[in-house]
């Protein structure tokens, strides 16, 4: 998230402006509890007004589900790539010759050419590997493993 700064003429330094009503009274940011949403820059009374302090205000929009579920997915990715497993890490479209989608491990990396209707069937921030796409469709080895490479 980008932050707005203003300068303190008197000081020469820059101050923090609050996201809310602009002001530079006593702004600080206000991190998520759970770590997923940006953290805004407030004043006291926009705080207030935001109840951006609330554990519970983070815990009625989802961040602690959309966390965990984001940590299970980091543990996931994690798992499959020490078990030396191929793990989806960059993609790229050519045209009518489908996605060109690379996928790596530790040691070794490989790409593979599928539709886009097969690329598009698994979520980007679930952890996937070859044999997933394998079952939902037609997936070919490439010959590079360079990703703008149409070969």
């Amino acid at each position: 998230m980008g932050y707005v700064y203003e300068k303190n003429w008197k000081t020469g330094r820059q101050m923090l402006c609050c996201d809310s009503c602009g002001t530079t009274e006593k702004v600080k940011k206000f991190r998520c509890p759970f770590g997923y949403c940006p953290a805004p820059a407030l004043c006291p009374a926009c705080a207030v007004e935001h109840k951006v302090r609330h554990k519970a205000t983070h815990i009625a929009k989802g961040c602690d589900v959309r966390s965990a579920r984001i940590k299970n997915d980091q543990e996931r990715r994690s798992e499959l790539m020490s078990a030396g497993k191929l793990v989806r890490y960059a993609a790229t479209r050519h045209g009518a010759k489908g996605v060109k989608v690379l996928f790596k491990n530790a040691a070794r990396e490989r790409a593979y050419w599928m539709p886009k209707a097969v690329y598009r069937s698994i979520p980007l921030s679930t952890p996937a590997v070859v044999a997933d796409y394998q079952r939902i469709g037609v997936v070919v080895e490439a010959d590079s493993v360079l990703l703008f490479e149409a070969r």
